[in-house]
């Protein structure tokens, strides 16, 4: 399980634009959601390439 920041930052985005997704004040466009749907897809696979892809 990963925090609120945690997935805020493994996606690149500020922690607020996350807290607005998740109060529907705001909602994430369509690369994001793209994004979203292939982690819950593949949590671990996903976060490993996305870490990977943030230490370069």
């Amino acid at each position: 399980m990963m925090n609120q920041s945690g997935f805020a930052a493994l996606l690149g985005i500020p922690l607020a634009a996350l807290r607005n997704w998740e109060q529907r004040r705001t909602e994430p466009d369509a690369t994001a959601k793209t994004l979203i749907d292939l982690i819950f897809a593949d949590p671990k696979g996903m976060r490993e390439r996305l870490e990977r892809r943030n230490a370069v």
